[in-house]
């Protein structure tokens, strides 16, 4: 019996009349024909705009439609615009293999050269690091700064507000990563190579400029060492290919979770429009971020706008992101290349929740080099959140279709997205259940 059903027959739904329970059910029930709708929205909403770059007149349009459609059910709807650089996040990978052609000249030279060898690998790999491993903000300003433009909406309970649960995707789409778009079995080997390459490079760097430094000569090593760098070239020019300049539909990655958390909402709105509001003290924010794909500069923008808010009152964020397959649901207990951690306590609650609609995802941890979800943004300031995934997420992985211009509405299955829904919306109930217990 799934959790609705358990709480009608309870009569607990909320504190309703029977009646009105029956109500608020009728329209709380999640069907074939709600994740149908979803990916038919998905569907018109990608042949209006093509792909959405942020910053782009496209990434505009999809923002400015969501926000129409909002605005038809929500009861509080925003459109906040923000600055973005979207050229800086994936800026590293040339930047480093910039640094390491450069810098690896300057070791073929020898002699104190090699100190500015040193320090060109060293700013190679501080840039990398702030940008893609931790997704700082560093060296955006080097970059043009364009709009971006997160949407949404609220859903207010019938009484006072005691706790918030936000449901959110992203409708900007990714470039298509070249890597992934021709002999993707090769992907993570070609990235992961790259950087064992100039990870060496620099540690054969220092050993280097210590052994001149002390002794003012070269290493007996040397030639062995301009040798292997020389060939390791190879592994760092293949970077300045990495992504294509035209981006991807974007259809699973992610705007389906855009349409998905509006879907939900304009349900909850339903229900309370025949005056059977089912929330009685939580606020339900329907969210749609920009910028997700060039560092989740999007959510970091609605954190800080709302920073106040979001630690006023206890807070929880359940984020969708790249929904494909629905034997590969998966929770994320941790974020950004494993750098932060998710609410492990509302995964556990997720995940039991998924079983008892007879789904089982499996809790993951994001591994190094996997990138990150807007989910991460709000751990950060302690709000409770995970992330919801439904793709492979091996090492070695083929048939991949996020990234690349593959990535269309049908290529997702409708029972994952019906399952997500499902998911979604007995979370939120049981949630408010507790606030009324």
């Amino acid at each position: 019996m799934s959790p609705i059903n358990n709480l009608i027959e309870n009569n607990s739904l909320y504190h309703l009349s029977e009646t009105q329970a029956q109500t608020a059910h009728s329209q709380l029930e999640i069907s074939n024909e709600d994740a149908l709708r979803c990916l038919m929205y998905t569907d018109k909403t990608i042949k209006l705009t093509g792909p959405r770059l942020a910053g782009s007149k496209a990434s505009h349009k999809a923002a400015n439609l969501l926000h129409s459609e909002m605005e038809k059910f929500g009861d509080n709807n925003f459109l906040e615009e923000f600055s973005v650089n979207p050229d800086s996040f994936l800026s590293f990978m040339p930047v480093m293999a910039t640094s390491y052609l450069i810098s690896s000249l300057f070791l073929l030279f020898g002699g104190y050269w090699v100190y500015l060898g040193v320090t060109g690998y060293i700013f190679g790999a501080i840039y990398a690091l702030l940008q893609f491993v931790f997704y700082e903000k560093t060296f955006d300003p080097w970059y043009r700064s364009l709009k971006g433009y997160n949407t949404g909406t609220t859903i207010e309970p019938a009484s006072d507000v005691r706790q918030q649960i936000i449901i959110s995707g992203h409708h900007d789409s990714a470039f298509i990563f070249n890597f992934l778009e021709h002999h993707q079995k090769f992907y993570s080997i070609r990235i992961a190579g790259g950087l064992v390459i100039f990870a060496i490079a620099l540690i054969f760097a220092i050993y280097w400029a210590i052994f001149h430094t002390i002794t003012g000569y070269s290493p007996p090593i040397a030639n062995i060492i301009r040798f292997l760098i020389i060939g390791g070239s190879l592994g760092l020019i293949q970077l300045y290919f990495f992504k294509n300049r035209k981006g991807s539909p974007g259809a699973g990655d992610n705007l389906i979770a855009s349409v998905m958390a509006m879907k939900i909402g304009q349900k909850f709105a339903a229900a309370k429009k025949l005056q059977c509001n089912p929330l009685i003290h939580t606020r339900l924010i329907v969210l749609s971020n920009d910028a997700e794909e060039c560092g989740l500069r999007g959510a970091a923008a609605y954190v800080e706008k709302h920073r106040n808010e979001l630690t006023s009152m206890p807070t929880y964020v359940l984020n969708v992101d790249s929904i494909y397959d629905l034997k590969d649901l998966q929770i994320l207990v941790s974020d950004i290349n494993g750098t932060v951690k998710l609410s492990k306590s509302m995964a556990k609650e997720v995940q039991t929740i998924s079983n008892q609609l007879g789904y089982s995802p499996k809790l993951f941890s994001m591994p190094f080099g996997a990138g990150g979800t807007d989910a991460a943004e709000f751990a950060k300031i302690g709000v409770e959140a995970i992330t919801i995934l439904g793709l492979p997420t091996e090492y070695v992985r083929e048939n991949l279709v996020y990234h690349t211009s593959e990535d269309t509405v049908d290529k997702i299955e409708p029972a994952v997205v019906k399952a997500i829904l499902e998911i979604q919306m007995e979370y939120i109930l049981k949630k408010d259940v507790e606030t009324t217990a």
